[in-house]
């Protein structure tokens, strides 16, 4: 699911393409706790800048620009 879209998702938005793709129904809760897994395994980062929500780390930026 992430592998598919460029933009981060947040649990709740996870959790909504999860119903519209029918491949379950799941609470916030337990998006979350999957997502905080894979956090943790590496295979996941999470920003809290900017766009906040959970991406693949390949689809982060190389360099940022930093504020002026």
């Amino acid at each position: 699911m992430l592998g598919r879209t460029d933009t981060p998702l947040p649990a709740e938005r996870v959790r909504d393409k999860l119903e519209a793709e029918k491949l379950g129904t799941y609470s916030v809760s337990t998006v979350k706790r999957a997502l905080a897994r894979l956090k943790n395994l590496g295979l996941i980062v999470n920003q809290s800048r900017g766009a906040r929500g959970y991406v693949l780390p390949e689809r982060l930026p190389l360099f940022r620009r930093s504020a002026q």
